[in-house]
């Protein structure tokens, strides 16, 4: 399943950024809505190695998304 990275607004009003792994972008998208959140941007992670193409913030929560769920990566040298 691919990772979706997301900007929302939160039932609070608060932005978050983060990232959510879901069979497609509509399923992402609904899970996002039925959680109560304003969808500001969404766009799919197509694969670690094009990591550097993400900004700053985007990579650090790349990584604490990876911690928190024991996302393993996948060393092809």
């Amino acid at each position: 399943m691919p990772n979706f990275a997301y900007v929302i607004k939160d039932s609070e009003g608060k932005r978050v950024e983060d990232y959510l792994r879901a069979a497609s972008v509509d399923g992402a998208m609904e899970t996002l809505r039925r959680r109560g959140s304003e969808i500001v941007s969404i766009r799919e992670i197509k694969s670690e190695f094009q990591a550097d193409r993400l900004t700053v913030p985007e990579q650090i929560n790349l990584a604490l998304y990876k911690a928190r769920t024991h996302v393993q990566s996948v060393d092809f040298s």
